[in-house]
């Protein structure tokens, strides 16, 4: 079985399926490459530099201790592969092969390095900066493979779609599988506000522009109970049936109201979908 699918991941409409199809099978061996191959070299080369420093003296059998993490980096990742979870959110992709990549570094191709040569070298610096950056390159082309120009299609998906809120302060309307998520932050640890709308909630969806000659609208509150303006411009106008009105200030609403919309037909359609004989 490959460590990457080869079949689309999560639910598809049928007319989006073969649009979808393509572009997967486009980013798939990018997204194997950055989160198993990169990873299984740098197993490699760290495995190697620690049976370099044995050869000489067996007896410290405590030289393998840095293959530890770096193998451990390789099975998280494919554990990870084999799940939904990551395979639909494409912008987890860069993330997890920085982050994961500098662990195998850090604790894997730097100490291995440094007891082979007994020096950090040009060469071992080479390779422990090269596999980060390697992986977050090849991931993040894999990403761009997938979903770079954004296509309608995604909507019809349970693929990730992140959009910038036009704020003051960072801000991202998030669509999942089956709920659209915006939040409002202060820094990268505070929330000042955010929301999980269903899907299934959603009655309508409309692009809509706030015109210049209004003042700014508040379209959030804060938790602190402070009002959340959005000035002149285009936002995305929601009616629910547990939440009413909605406004989402944001310089794609065109896009984000087109895959909100289908999105919210995809979870329909699976709502209402006799249940598969057991």
């Amino acid at each position: 079985m490959p460590i990457v699918p080869v079949s689309l991941p999560g639910p598809a409409d049928p007319g989006a399926e073969p649009v979808l199809e393509r572009r997967w099978l486009r980013a798939r061996p990018w997204l194997a490459t950055a989160l198993f191959g990169i990873p299984l070299a740098g197993l490699v080369a760290t495995t190697l530099l620690a049976g370099l420093e044995w050869w000489f003296d067996p007896g410290a059998g405590w030289r393998w201790l840095p293959v530890a993490p770096a193998l451990v980096v390789v099975w998280l990742n494919v554990l990870a592969l084999r799940r939904e979870r990551l395979l639909l959110d494409p912008a987890e992709w860069p993330v997890r092969a920085s982050l994961y990549g500098l662990v195998q570094a850090v604790f894997g191709l730097l100490p291995a390095g440094w007891l082979a040569t007994g020096r950090l070298g040009a060469g071992v610096w080479a390779v422990v900066a090269g596999v980060p950056v390697l992986g977050v390159a090849v991931a993040w082309w894999a990403r761009r493979r997938l979903m770079s120009p954004l296509p309608p299609e995604v909507g019809g998906s349970g693929f990730t779609v992140r959009f910038p809120l036009r704020t003051q302060r960072m801000g991202r309307a998030v669509l999942g599988r089956d709920r659209l998520t915006w939040w409002v932050r202060e820094s990268s640890e505070d929330r000042l506000a955010s929301e999980d709308i269903p899907l299934l909630d959603v009655q309508a969806v409309r692009a809509t522009v706030l015109p210049d000659d209004q003042p700014p609208r508040q379209w959030a509150t804060s938790r602190a109970g402070e009002p959340l303006w959005a000035g002149p411009g285009p936002a995305v106008l929601l009616r629910t049936t547990t939440l009413g009105e909605l406004l989402l200030p944001t310089d794609h609403a065109l896009a984000l109201a087109d895959l909100t919309w289908r999105r919210r037909q995809l979870c329909r359609r699976l709502a209402t979908a006799p249940a598969a004989p057991s």
